[in-house]
C-alpha cells in the first residue's frame, strides 16, 4: 500500500474519522484508522457502535490496506509543515514521509479490522445540512446522558416526509426542533433515539451550508451521508416519552424579552443560587422579571431584566442555568417568547423554531396569583 496526498487535506479527513474512536476502545485494534487505497481511497474508524468512513483525494501508487495508529499519526500530520504526505506500508510498519521528515510506526494486520457500515440506502430522507446541524445542536442540550430511563441519553429522531422533529429531554426540560425533510424514493416514517455521542458526531460532520445530507434509519441503526463521508451508529434501546403530550397547550400568559439582556440576568442570578436545590425565585410582574437568589452561606442576589408583561404577577422557581444554556444558542438580539399558566406548571419558551419546555421547582411560601 502506497499513497501520496495533500497533508492538510488528509489531516482534516483523518481528524473526522478518528472522532469515532473512544478514549478507551473496547479492543486495541479499534484505536486505529484504516486506510484503504485503490480506485477509491477511504479512511474509516469504528468502535463497533459508531463508524465513520470518508473518501479522500490522493495519488494511489500501490493499492492495499493499512492501519494507522490514530494518536501518533494525527500528531505527525499536525506537526509537519510539508505540502504533501507520503504513506507506505512496509511489512509490519507504516512509514509517513513529510518533506525531509520520515516516521516509521508499528502497525497491526488490517484484515482484523472490522469494516463499518456505509450509506447504501435507495429510500431515504434528505435534509439541508445546515438545517439538520442546527436542529441537532438545539435539541441535544436537553439530553440526560447519565439517565437510562426512556432512552433519555440521546436525541429522538421523529422522521416524516415534509417535516421531521428532533427532541431531547432530561425530565427537567425538553427541546423540540422541527426540520424540513424531503423523502427520496419511498422511505417509511420512522422514529428512534440516536445516542448523544452519535448526535454530536453527526453535528460535527455536517457542513454549515445548504448542501444536502442523506439519512436512513431502521429499528436498530442510523446511517448518514454528507458529501464523501458516511456515518453509522446503533440506536439506543428503550422507550422515549410521548413528547407532544408534554408540551403545555393552555399557557395563555405571555412574556416577551430580548435574548441578550435575559441571558446576562440568568447568568448573574445563577451565581448565588442554593447549591442544595439550584432554585432561583422568578417574579414575573408588570414590565419586569425579578430573579431572587439565596444560597445557604454564600449570600443573596436580586437581578432584574425588563420584559413585556401585562398580567397579574406570577411567581415560580427555576434553575436559571437550564434556561441560560438554551439562550446561548442564539444571538443577543433574538426575541424570546415565554408562555406561562401559573407558577406550578411548566413554561414554554419559543425562540425561532425551537420549542423549549422548562419544569418549575416549588418555592415555599411564595405567593401565586392567577391571571386577571
Amino acid at each position: 500500500m502506497h499513497i501520496t496526498a495533500n497533508r492538510e487535506s488528509f489531516r482534516q479527513s483523518f481528524a473526522n474519522c478518528k472522532a469515532a474512536i473512544p478514549t478507551k476502545p473496547p479492543k486495541p485494534i479499534l484505536s486505529n484508522v484504516k486506510l484503504s487505497a485503490g480506485k477509491f481511497t477511504t479512511l474509516s474508524a469504528t468502535d463497533t457502535e459508531i463508524g465513520i468512513t470518508t473518501e479522500i483525494e490522493c495519488e494511489c501508487r500501490e493499492p492495499g490496506n493499512a492501519l494507522l495508529p490514530h494518536t501518533r499519526v494525527y500528531d505527525i500530520l499536525s506537526a509537519a509543515t510539508s505540502e504533501h504526505v507520503d504513506i507506505r506500508l512496509d511489512g509490519e510498519s507504516v512509514t509517513l514521509t513529510c518533506g525531509r521528515s520520515k516516521f516509521s510506526i508499528p502497525t497491526e494486520p488490517p484484515n482484523e479490522f472490522p469494516s463499518p457500515r456505509v450509506f447504501d440506502a435507495t429510500d431515504y430522507f434528505q435534509f439541508q445540512s445546515d438545517a439538520l446541524r442546527r436542529a441537532i445542536r438545539r435539541a441535544k442540550i436537553s439530553c440526560d446522558i447519565g439517565d437510562t430511563r426512556y432512552a433519555l441519553g440521546g436525541v429522538f429522531f421523529d422522521l416524516q416526509s415534509g417535516a421531521s422533529t428532533l427532541v431531547a429531554t432530561d425530565t427537567k426540560r425538553m427541546s423540540v426542533c422541527p426540520v424540513a425533510t424531503a423523502a427520496i424514493g419511498s422511505p417509511s416514517d420512522i422514529e428512534g433515539v440516536v445516542p448523544e455521542r452519535a448526535a454530536v458526531l453527526i453535528e460535527r460532520l455536517l457542513p454549515q451550508d445548504a448542501s444536502l445530507a442523506m439519512l436512513s434509519m431502521d429499528k436498530a441503526s442510523i446511517l448518514v451521508q454528507s458529501g464523501k463521508t458516511s456515518f453509522y451508529s446503533r440506536l439506543s434501546e428503550g422507550r422515549f416519552p410521548r413528547y407532544r403530550k408534554a408540551i403545555p397547550q393552555n399557557n395563555n400568559v405571555i412574556a416577551n424579552v430580548v435574548n441578550g439582556p435575559f441571558r446576562e440576568a440568568l447568568i448573574q442570578a445563577d451565581i448565588l443560587k442554593g447549591e442544595d436545590t439550584n432554585v432561583v425565585k422568578f417574579a414575573f410582574e408588570d414590565g419586569l422579571l425579578t430573579m431572587n437568589s439565596q444560597g445557604s452561606g454564600v449570600g443573596q442576589s436580586v437581578v432584574q431584566v425588563p420584559i413585556s408583561f401585562d398580567y397579574s404577577p406570577i411567581f415560580a422557581g427555576f434553575n436559571p442555568s437550564l434556561i441560560s444554556e438554551m439562550c446561548g444558542l442564539f444571538s443577543p438580539e433574538t426575541p424570546i417568547e415565554i408562555s406561562l399558566k401559573d407558577g406550578d406548571n411548566p413554561i414554554v419558551i419559543r425562540v425561532e423554531d425551537l420549542t423549549y419546555v422548562v419544569v418549575p421547582f416549588g418555592i415555599p411560601d411564595a405567593p401565586k396569583k392567577s391571571r386577571d
